[in-house]
């Protein structure tokens, strides 16, 4: 009888005895290999980002139909901004009194003269073949705006090598000539605090600034969004929520934001805005 009680105590400590299950570590995924919608992306319910795609597209059609297309991300916004032109044309078509004050026009234009996001991808994160002539375009734009000459780099290794040591024996010169000026102790203790000459500071601060962080964030947006409509271009599939959110772009309330944008940009005559479209939407090429 005691072996049968002893028996059920064992039993239920065991059964009370709660289990401990190993947790199972999940890897997070990287960014690139996540399903759905990269942020960040322009936001579709914003007036400024509706007006702004649709001065962004009126302006890339009329610079990409002019010159050769050999690249996919520049076929898709001939493509994709054709859509939405027509889109506008059609628009404007059926309100040929379409009038904005010359006042929200302005303050239109002025929030945003500065492209805050564009429908671009860096040149970094193109194929390679585009990439490098991309970023010698870069290079040669800059130049030509600073107007500085090419860099040139030494012909052999014994030049540059003697540039170099020239360099460090200038440098010593120059160390200890200013030693030599440096007055006594007790003729520094006289001067002026205010007086000595502030010296700026050799190495720049390691924090961005906001504005750096603020042209990371638009150049991040503008490129997830030229991935995502990248995607639909080529056909490949794509999530419900991708297709939900590249569809928000053409809907009315988008077309008609996108018009104010192309109104106020483009001198606030209908008629001629009409004219223009027409022929951007030609698909010549």
């Amino acid at each position: 009888m005691k072996c049968i009680i002893a028996l059920v105590a064992i039993f239920g400590l065991v059964c009370a005895t709660p289990i401990e299950k190993k947790e199972e570590k999940k890897e997070e995924k990287k960014p690139e290999e996540r399903s759905g919608l990269q942020w960040p992306l322009p936001d579709h319910r914003s007036e400024g980002d509706l007006i702004l795609h649709g001065t962004h597209f009126y302006d890339r059609v009329e610079e990409l139909r002019k010159g050769k297309v050999d690249n996919d991300v520049d076929k898709m916004i001939l493509e994709v901004g054709r859509n939405f032109l027509r889109k506008a044309q059609k628009y404007l078509e059926a309100n040929p009194d379409f009038k904005i004050t010359p006042v929200l026009c302005r303050d239109s234009r002025e929030i945003n003269s500065t492209r805050r996001w564009e429908i671009r991808i860096r040149p970094e994160h193109q194929p390679a073949g585009e990439k490098e002539q991309q970023e010698q375009a870069n290079k040669d734009k800059q130049a030509a705006v600073q107007g500085e000459k090419p860099e040139q780099k030494p012909q052999n290794d014994a030049p540059a090598a003697q540039d170099s040591k020239t360099a460090q024996n200038d440098v010593k010169a120059a160390a200890a000539k200013a030693e030599a000026k440096l007055p006594a102790a007790n003729a520094t203790e006289a001067v002026n605090a205010t007086e000595a000459p502030i010296s700026e500071p050799a190495v720049k601060p390691e924090h961005e600034t906001f504005e750096e962080k603020r042209a990371e964030w638009y150049r991040r947006m503008g490129e997830n969004f030229a991935r995502l409509l990248l995607k639909r271009f080529r056909k490949e599939t794509l999530e419900r929520e991708e297709n939900e959110y590249l569809d928000r772009w053409l809907e009315e309330e988008a077309v008609h934001y996108g018009v104010m944008g192309i109104y106020c940009h483009e001198g606030e005559n209908v008629k001629e805005i009409v004219k223009k479209i027409a022929t951007y939407v030609e698909d010549k090429q």
